[in-house]
């Protein structure tokens, strides 16, 4: 009986592994494009949504709409790698995290506040206070585009003044940024005036929106921004464009 117990409970004879036989780790990159370029596309949906709740359309016309959205954020954050090899890579997945959890939390937030308003003025305000889904829909648009052009570039979203020079210019990156009516009609009032601060235009969408598109027109090289004060100047790098793209810009504005 004891040698049985002894067979029985001896150690399995162990086989080394050379780690050079293990296959390499698979690429991140492709899903966290994929997961980014899905979450751009459901934070558009997301930000008219919160525009629908701010305006008190009805729970049953709303929740049809938001609950597939929070559930599909909250899926997109499970389709998420653990950890990435690399540091940019990880950069990335943390921050696609985080915008991912927020949009999710934000809409279920903001059916709450929409079912229960009645109970308080404080939820009221906190209704009316809702913005689009934010800065974290911005910073989304930023890293999706920052994925498509720059693919190998660290994702560090600028913040610095745009330099003189046309390398930063990619046709891909300004057709998507003019395609936009509301991106085209910023390029059309600076082409006529010159230089325009972001509290000029009026373009009738909310205050992350308007954000949105300027940061969008910067990071495809259109337009420059310089601060003066507590404004934010915006000029039109029409002399950059058409050294790059001659008859660009004239042919999109009809000039």
């Amino acid at each position: 009986m004891r040698r049985l117990i002894a067979r029985l409970i001896r150690p399995a004879e162990l086989v080394d592994l050379d780690p050079r036989d293990a296959p390499p780790p698979p690429d991140p990159g492709p899903t966290l494009l994929r997961v980014a370029a899905e979450a751009l596309i459901l934070s558009d949906e997301a930000d008219s949504v919160i525009r629908r709740i701010r305006a008190r359309e009805g729970l049953g016309f709303v929740a049809p709409r938001a609950g597939p959205l929070v559930r599909r954020f909250f899926a997109l954050r499970d389709q998420l790698p653990p950890t990435c090899p690399e540091p940019r890579d990880e950069q990335l997945r943390g921050r696609l995290d985080a915008v991912l959890h927020h949009h999710a939390m934000l809409l279920s937030i903001a059916m709450d506040l929409l079912a229960f308003e009645w109970r308080s003025e404080r939820l009221s305000r906190q209704l009316d206070a809702l913005d689009g889904m934010g800065e974290p829909a911005v910073l989304l648009e930023e890293y999706g585009l920052h994925m498509r052009f720059h693919p190998h570039a660290d994702y560090q979203v600028e913040t610095q003044e745009q330099t003189g020079t046309t390398a930063d210019l990619d046709l891909s990156a300004v057709l998507q940024a003019l395609a936009d009516p509301v991106r085209r009609s910023i390029v059309e009032r600076l082409a006529r005036e010159g230089e325009v601060p972001c509290g000029g235009f009026d373009l009738s969408v909310s205050k992350s929106t308007s954000t949105h598109h300027f940061r969008v027109l910067r990071e495809a090289g259109l337009i420059e921004q310089r601060e003066q004060g507590n404004r934010k100047l915006n000029t039109l790098r029409r002399d950059e464009v058409e050294q790059r793209f001659p008859g660009l810009l004239e042919a999109v504005l009809g000039e």
